[in-house]
């Protein structure tokens, strides 16, 4: 009897080393929006080949020093839900999972340096 592998180690491109459309993300950039960026969650919603799409949610920070719309674009989906849209380098990516309770955890253990 032949022994069939699961579909996802069959498929090359389906890379368990990277996120995929529909995860999690926490981001980290050497810019200015490292302080919106790196306390929010956000899901990819499309990915090239080393760019990816990530909305954020429609929380708009009131304390930042630059122009929040400059750098985010607003987008609504189907449902009339309002998100902040941007694309990020894949290297920017400092966690990602499938479930977003996983990133949650990580954003508390920075915020108390554990």
């Amino acid at each position: 009897m032949k022994f069939i592998k699961a579909y996802e180690e069959i498929n090359p491109w389906l890379d368990p080393t990277k996120a995929r459309i529909g995860d999690y993300v926490l981001l980290h950039t050497f810019s200015s929006l490292d302080e919106y960026v790196d306390k929010n969650i956000g899901q990819v919603i499309d990915i090239d080949d080393n760019e990816v799409g990530v909305l954020f949610s429609s929380d708009k920070p009131t304390n930042m020093k630059f122009s929040f719309d400059v750098f985010f674009k607003l987008y609504t989906d189907r449902y009339g839900e309002k998100y902040f849209y941007r694309r990020f380098k894949t290297h920017d990516i400092k966690y990602f999972s499938e479930n977003i309770e996983d990133l949650e955890i990580m954003i508390t253990a920075n915020k108390y340096n554990l």
